[in-house]
């Protein structure tokens, strides 16, 4: 089979705002094969020389351009440059534009790049699902993580809400290898995907436990809780949906991170979860990607049982693990 890398010159805000669009809008309809995309920066520190790379396992079409220019909302310049690989070269093409990634002491690679020394490595390669650590929102996420492993917080069961590659629960385990973990995605591609990146990373299906749900809404995920830790980078929407669901599955005092929002989405997200007793700890920006950490706060008194559902309304192809 043959394959195709689009690649396009733009500028930083433009490859940053491709991912949102591509989640909020969802206008990629062009084929049942879904692309993936990479942006990266070609000229350091210069918000002008960034470039999306597009892969593709079918021949560039017509419609397949006009959904590019709808999702950069602006004609496709000249520059332009389409490339066709064979078969055997698709997957060391597909992780060119991805660099290796230091954040905190995590080392985040391909199969193709080195580990490093004195660092915890995590290997996660461009595929069809979220999480490579490039984007802001897992990158906060991972920082998080390792900024509470060093305050001394530890954790002895957690679960990742949307795990896209699986990258967060990797990292989870690595800081607290004693912890029971679970994680879950609605997209059932993405769950493969993770689930095939754990043996890349030594690990066995009896340290993570790697499912499809919709939200909280799965009996795995339900008969494991109540969780001391759980991280959630997903979209706001469902992030608010699923509000009262989390609340449930979170032991007292238990720390939740949240990511996969906008600053502009920030504050009904506290608003949302104080309204859920969740009490906020932290809020960290990187760019216009927040992440958020809160402690679940116990009630005391009478309260009316309720059931939660625990199901979101997010539809199966919009995911939003970054």
């Amino acid at each position: 089979m043959d394959h195709y890398k689009i690649s396009i010159p733009c500028n930083r805000q433009e490859a940053e705002s491709i991912n949102v669009r591509l989640e909020v809008d969802n206008q990629w309809t062009h084929s049942d094969n879904p692309p993936t995309i990479v942006t990266r920066e070609i000229v350091e520190f210069d918000d002008q020389q960034w470039m999306i790379d597009i892969y593709l396992n079918e021949e560039p079409t017509t419609s397949l351009y006009q959904d590019i220019i709808a999702l950069l909302g602006r004609p496709i310049d000249t520059n332009i440059m389409t490339q066709k690989f064979v078969d055997e070269d698709w997957v060391t093409m597909s992780q060119i534009g991805l660099d290796t990634l230091n954040i905190g002491r995590f080392h985040i690679h391909n199969a193709t790049q080195e580990r490093a020394a004195n660092k915890v490595n995590l290997q996660i390669s461009a595929g069809q699902a979220f999480g490579t650590g490039h984007h802001h929102t897992t990158a906060g996420c991972l920082s998080a993580l390792d900024n509470l492993q060093r305050e001394g917080k530890r954790f002895r069961n957690i679960a990742d809400i949307g795990t896209g590659t699986g990258l967060l629960a990797f990292a989870s385990h690595k800081l607290w290898p004693r912890a029971k973990i679970i994680a879950s995605d609605i997209d059932p591609i993405a769950v493969q995907f993770a689930k095939e990146a754990a043996i890349d990373n030594d690990i066995n299906n009896n340290s993570i436990n790697i499912i499809c749900a919709s939200g909280t809404d799965h009996v795995a995920l339900q008969r494991r809780a109540p969780y001391d830790l759980i991280i959630a980078n997903i979209l706001a929407g469902p992030l608010i949906e699923l509000a009262p669901a989390i609340y449930e599955i979170l032991d007292n005092h238990g720390t939740l991170i949240l990511a996969g929002l906008l600053d502009t989405q920030l504050d009904a997200i506290i608003e949302c979860y104080a309204q859920s007793s969740m009490q906020l700890i932290s809020v960290t920006h990187n760019e216009n990607w927040p992440t958020v950490i809160f402690r679940k706060r116990k009630k005391y008194g009478y309260r009316r049982t309720k059931r939660v559902r625990g199901r979101t309304s997010q539809a199966i192809g919009d995911y939003g693990e970054w």
